[in-house]
């Protein structure tokens, strides 16, 4: 940004500070919330920014429950999903979220991810299991939000994770890239997974339990990818570059092809929909949309799916390598990545 731009956005901000200054003095709080949505129509300031800004802050927490508004129906029916040695059941909390209890069958210790409604959570984990850490994919409240309520709880007898990016609510450890966390038999690899918000992380679970003849076939790894990946999609760009995109798209090609993906929301049939849309003629997308369709047909989790298949459905994974590369060598802004994901002539080599 040259030097006339920034003077000019400093300008354009003392003045709407200016005039809400003066305009609550006068008008008080609605008249100031009159004032700033009218700054926003004629382009003195960006609305989105601003309320970003605040939902993202400390502050966010007492609108959270307006936001994200805790359901006592729930959104799907789950089952669980075993590793060798380890259980993972999907949680359907708030409107369309997922958490996730992983349990260690053999030590009984339990893990809670995005925990975003604890007292559901909570009874989701069986009898005779103790629950030791809550990982935090990221900071936004829908994935934060009970955070703070676990810590009380438990104080001092658990550890809130977060990365060292983010700082999700109530943090108590810390994580960056490149991390180990081990939990009884269960291995968890901290990936820094950016684009959805700069420090959000991807956790990806490998069992150290010692495998029987029962679960030969079974993976021994599963990915918790939050807002960072989806069945047939990616979470909104909010913080990301092309830069932090092409970081996500490196790590999501690298990790293992069998690992199980458990994701942040229950988008799959829209998203699938989309990619349908855009690969009318791809046997795999078509595949995998009537399956999710049956599923949401009875209510039920489309929870896990597999790298695998995301490689092969996922309109983010199917963009060229190149072209992500190149934008991100360009310094280019996300939406650039964003169309193309739209953009039908993206995917013509993929039909088939």
């Amino acid at each position: 940004m040259g030097f006339s731009n920034l003077a000019n956005v400093a300008l354009r901000l003392l003045f709407a500070v200016l005039i809400l200054r003066y305009a609550y003095a006068g008008l008080g709080a609605f008249g100031t919330v009159f004032v700033f949505f009218f700054l926003s129509f004629v382009g003195v300031v960006k609305i989105f920014p601003v309320m970003y800004a605040f939902y993202t802050s400390r502050a966010g927490y007492y609108i959270k429950d307006f936001l994200h508004p805790r359901m006592e129906d729930r959104h799907s029916k789950c089952m669980p999903t075993n590793l060798p040695g380890i259980t993972i059941l999907p949680i359907a909390i708030l409107a369309d979220n997922y958490a996730y209890t992983i349990v260690c069958n053999e030590t009984k210790k339990a893990v809670v991810v995005d925990a975003a409604d604890p007292d559901v959570v909570l009874k989701s984990i069986p009898e005779g299991a103790e629950l030791t850490h809550v990982l935090t994919t990221h900071k936004h409240w829908d994935h934060a939000g009970g955070n703070y309520e676990l810590a009380q709880k438990f104080k001092g007898k658990i550890e809130v994770v977060g990365s060292e990016i983010d700082k999700p609510s109530a943090t108590t450890y810390t994580v960056k890239d490149k991390d180990v966390l081990t939990v009884g038999n269960m291995r968890f690899d901290i990936h820094h997974g950016p684009g959805h918000t700069k420090g959000h992380v991807i956790y990806q679970l490998t069992s150290l339990a010692t495998p029987t003849a029962m679960d030969e076939d079974k993976p021994r790894t599963a990915l918790f990818t939050g807002d960072a990946l989806f069945v047939g999609g990616v979470g909104a760009f909010f913080e990301g570059a092309s830069s932090d995109l092409y970081t996500l798209y490196n790590l999501l090609h690298q990790l293992p092809a069998e690992a199980y993906v458990f994701c942040g929301h229950e988008y799959s049939f829209m998203l699938m929909s989309q990619a349908a849309t855009l690969m009318p003629n791809n046997k795999l997308v078509l595949e995998k949309l009537q399956q999710i369709k049956a599923k949401r047909g009875l209510n039920q989790c489309t929870m896990p799916s597999t790298l695998a298949i995301e490689r092969k459905t996922n309109p983010f994974l199917m963009l060229g390598k190149s072209f992500v590369e190149e934008a991100a060598k360009q310094n280019l802004p996300s939406q650039v990545i964003q169309e193309a994901m739209g953009n039908r002539n993206s995917f013509l080599h993929h039909e088939k």
